[in-house]
Formats: structure tokens, C-alpha cells, sequence
């Protein structure tokens, strides 16, 4: 339950970090905005699309390992994400493997990231800023805990890219950019 906090503050902060980059961009080319609407969805930093992939990767088989300890058999919904990647069945093992010890990686820089969090909560017991007084600037030590969390997901995107080589690759980044960027909106909880 601690987790969930800290993971909306940390997928807000990206939420924001990716409103202001495509603010920015929409600012310089408008008109091309205007005639290619997805453009700024193009722009979803490549963390952040491995992360939602990787998120889902555990989500789907923390799914699945509950039907089955249910007795319902076995799911079909990672059989039916590894059609959709193009992956054989040891290749998509590999993703999964990545994506959970990514995950496991992440969990644990949220964790510490969460004492700092409620550190700074604790001078406002009531959750509010009192009027007047401006926001307390976040620490620096999160926003590097921030960039090294991003720096893990790409680690385990560079991890795959070795195991798979270039053409496996290649097909599985296509499918993060055209089925994964899209679906990432800001604001959305991973």
C-alpha cells in the first residue's frame, strides 16, 4: 500500500516532465501539430515507454499466477502479449525476465525514494502548504534518485537489445513505439 503513493507522485512528476516537453515542442511547431496530432505522443521519452512495458509485464503475470493458484488454469493474457510482440516463446521469456528483475530494481529505488517523501510531508501534518508560503523545493538526492530510477529502465532496455541483437530488437522496439507509446497518457498510473 506504501508503494502506490510514492509510485502516482513518481509517475506524476514524469507526467509533468513529459506535459512540459510536449508543451514546449507544441509551442515551436503548432502547425505541425495541427496536421499530424500523434506527433507529440512520438515524444513519450523511451523510459517511460519500457517502464509502462515493463509494469505491465508484472502486472499481466502477477494475473496470471493468481488464476492459476485459483484453479481457473492457465491465462492466456501473456500468451496473448507475446503474439502481439512477435516473440517465440524463449525470447519472451527473456522479456520477462528483464522486465521483472527491472521492475524488482525499481520497487526498491521507489521504496527509498518514499522515506524521503514522507520526511518532507511530516512538516505539513495536514497535507497542505499554508497560504502564502511556497512549495518546499524537492531534494536534490530525489531528483537524482529520480534519473537514476530512468537509467535502470534503459539498462534493462540495453540488456534486451543484447540478448535479442539487432533485427529481434528492432521488432520488439517497434512494438513498444506503436503499441505501448500511444497508450501512454499523462497523469496515467502505471
Amino acid at each position: 500500500m506504501r508503494q502506490k503513493p510514492l509510485l502516482a507522485i513518481c509517475i506524476l512528476a514524469i507526467a509533468i516532465c513529459v506535459i512540459v516537453s510536449v508543451s514546449q515542442t507544441q509551442s515551436k511547431s503548432h502547425a505541425a501539430l495541427k496536421i499530424n496530432p500523434t506527433a507529440a505522443r512520438q515524444e513519450v521519452p523511451e523510459h517511460i515507454q519500457y517502464g509502462f512495458l515493463f509494469h505491465h509485464l508484472k502486472i499481466l503475470k502477477e494475473k496470471t499466477e493468481e488464476l492459476e493458484r485459483e484453479g481457473k488454469g492457465r491465462s492466456a493474457l501473456l500468451l496473448r502479449l507475446q503474439e502481439k510482440t512477435a516473440l517465440s516463446s524463449d525470447q519472451f521469456q527473456e522479456l520477462l525476465e528483464v522486465a521483472l528483475d527491472c521492475e524488482r530494481e525499481v520497487t526498491e529505488q521507489d521504496r527509498k525514494a518514499e522515506e524521503i517523501i514522507q520526511k518532507m510531508r511530516a512538516g505539513y501534518p495536514d497535507g497542505k502548504v499554508p497560504v502564502g508560503e511556497a512549495p518546499p523545493p524537492l531534494p536534490p538526492e530525489l531528483l537524482t534518485m529520480q534519473q537514476e530510477r530512468n537509467a535502470m529502465v534503459l539498462r534493462a532496455r540495453d540488456r534486451l537489445h543484447e540478448i535479442y541483437g539487432e533485427e529481434t530488437f528492432a521488432r520488439l522496439d517497434l512494438f513498444v513505439k506503436s503499441h505501448v507509446a500511444p497508450d501512454i497518457k499523462s497523469g496515467t498510473a502505471q
